[in-house]
């Protein structure tokens, strides 16, 4: 939970409890962030997400900060390893990441799942989206 003041530079100390990009997950108090994808835009969406709860609704330009913001910068507190290139990533990803597990705790985020820790989930993104990543490295350092 963050204090809506804590997110952006205004008065208004409202808590709010989530952040989402995909109105379906919109729960009371929670921010929206309307996306303008390639072939969806999340503007669409905002009477859906008013109706489930949001509180606010931000225009996709500022999602990065605030979603990083409302997870404490988790990034900030690990060390990341991207691994780029045409094919092969994932085989090397997963490797990287098993021989890591040896050394000290490692996860492994990408087309096929998400592993931390014990916890092994299907990743619904190739690239995932903002919001999803920074809840998820904040997952995992919560974890820790």
């Amino acid at each position: 939970m963050k204090r809506l003041n804590e997110l952006f530079d205004i008065d208004n100390d409202m808590k709010i409890y989530s952040i989402h990009s995909d109105s379906r997950y919109v729960k009371p108090y929670s921010i929206f962030f309307c996306i303008e994808g390639l072939s969806v835009d999340g503007h669409r969406y905002i009477d859906d997400a008013i109706f489930q709860g949001a509180k606010v609704i931000v225009h996709s330009n500022e999602l990065n900060r605030v979603s990083n913001v409302f997870y404490d910068y988790p990034s900030k507190k690990m060390r990341i390893v991207g691994v780029t290139g045409t094919s092969g990533k994932t085989v090397v990803a997963s490797m990287v990441k098993s021989v890591m597990d040896h050394y000290c705790k490692a996860a492994y985020m990408g087309t096929i799942s998400l592993e931390y820790d014990g916890v092994k989930e299907e990743c619904p993104y190739t690239t995932p989206e903002t919001i999803f990543l920074q809840r998820h490295l904040n997952d995992m350092i919560k974890k820790d």
